[in-house]
């Protein structure tokens, strides 16, 4: 991907981020779903229609909308993540 490219794509949330990263800078784990969303559209400021996206519920289209609660982003079965306990010690789900 060329930086030209995605300068001369519209401006939306995202585009300044995907240039960040292409200039070597360290994103933020938001600031990096926004920059691979933009990138995904096509660096046009669309909606995501692409449901099976498992950042879909994270992306800046869905910004004004509440992010799903764990159980609702994996289905409510085992991710196989760490989940913290009472005592804020991770253990494995399932």
């Amino acid at each position: 991907m060329e930086r030209e490219e995605v300068e001369n794509g519209k401006t939306a949330r995202g585009k300044k981020q995907l240039l960040d990263h292409i200039d070597g800078k360290r994103l933020t784990q938001r600031e990096a779903i926004h920059a691979h969303c933009y990138m995904c559209m096509g660096f046009e400021p669309n909606e995501c229609s692409f449901e099976e996206c498992p950042l879909r519920p994270y992306s800046p289209s869905w910004a004004q909308k509440s992010v799903p609660d764990e159980e609702t982003v994996d289905g409510g079965g085992s991710s196989g993540f760490l989940e913290a306990d009472s005592q804020g010690v991770g253990r494995a789900e399932g």
